[in-house]
């Protein structure tokens, strides 16, 4: 298992209370102890939804790893992996189709009625962010969000499976293409581009100008919302994003800080977005009350 779903995977399973310390310790561990990773064990009634990340699959040997980490913990514990847009049409589907299949699955699972914990990767983290702000029915109690474009990407992936993909990408519209990450593209060059053409993100993150409030409510109504990034991250560009940082906008910047390449600019923190200052989605809520963790490694996206 990767350090990063380590990581993940303390963060669902501590106790009461989180500290970033505690939780990088148990899961650096090959083996936690019991008092680091057992909460109480009426913890086992509440079932578990795995997202997968873009070009992965429900079934693939990683989920599959991360299924069997979590039952061998709690055996009693039902644990499902999602089957959304399996491998290639998680790319190639736009990112409120893929969103309409999940919302379809979950709700047809009877035994996630009552509610669930959440856990995303990658692409797979943000659809399950908009399932919460925009649907929350069933409910969700925890969400950990793995190496997730929160605040969007501003490259296209630089893993190599992108590559041949990325240059037919760039010669439209990135907004416009249809495919997944154009629904989180977020180009610093122009916010005013940005606002009126992407089509996801900018909804979800409330930056429009007519705002919607159930989505902060939604997110507030989370016992707790664990962000984990991985500080190499080639197919979250930037890294910080996965933890609602990401890079100040270029009308905003002298002339001098433009001229530096962008994956050379320093990334603006979550505490100094504009989203968090206005609590746009209850970021700034979640965090003063003690419900918003981050966390983060030293690797790259797998």
């Amino acid at each position: 298992m990767t350090m990063g779903v380590r990581v993940a995977c303390a963060a669902l399973l501590s106790l009461e209370s989180l500290s970033a310390a505690t939780v990088v310790a148990s899961a650096a561990a090959d083996r936690a102890s019991p008092s680091d990773t057992l909460p109480d064990p009426a913890d086992d009634a509440v079932p578990v939804v795995l997202m997968h990340g873009i070009a992965d699959s429900s079934t693939s040997a990683a989920m599959q790893q991360l299924v069997d980490s979590i039952l061998a913990a709690f055996p009693a514990k039902r644990v499902l992996a999602l089957p959304v847009s399996n491998g290639l049409a998680s790319i190639l589907r736009e990112m409120d189709r893929q969103l309409e299949e999940l919302v379809r699955i979950i709700r047809a699972d009877n035994s996630l009625k009552h509610g669930f914990d959440a856990m995303g990767f990658s692409q797979g983290g943000l659809l399950l962010r908009a399932y919460i702000e925009r649907f929350n029915s069933p409910p969700v109690r925890r969400f950990i969000s793995i190496c997730s474009p929160q605040a969007g990407v501003g490259f296209c992936p630089l893993s190599p499976m992108f590559q041949w993909l990325c240059p037919m990408w760039r010669s439209g519209d990135p907004y416009r293409t249809g495919i997944a990450f154009s629904g989180y593209w977020k180009d610093v060059s122009s916010r005013e581009v940005y606002l009126a053409e992407n089509n996801f993100l900018a909804n979800l993150n409330n930056e429009l100008p007519t705002t919607n409030s159930t989505y902060k409510a939604n997110m507030l109504a989370l016992e707790r919302y664990v962000l984990v990034m991985a500080l190499r991250d080639k197919t979250v560009v930037p890294p910080a994003s996965a933890v609602h940082g990401y890079w100040q906008w270029e009308d905003r910047l002298d002339r001098s800080s433009v001229q530096v390449p962008l994956v050379e600019r320093p990334v603006l923190p979550m505490e100094e977005t504009e989203g968090y200052q206005s609590d746009a989605i209850g970021l700034q809520t979640l965090h003063v009350t003690g419900r918003l963790h981050r966390l983060s490694f030293d690797g790259m996206q797998r």
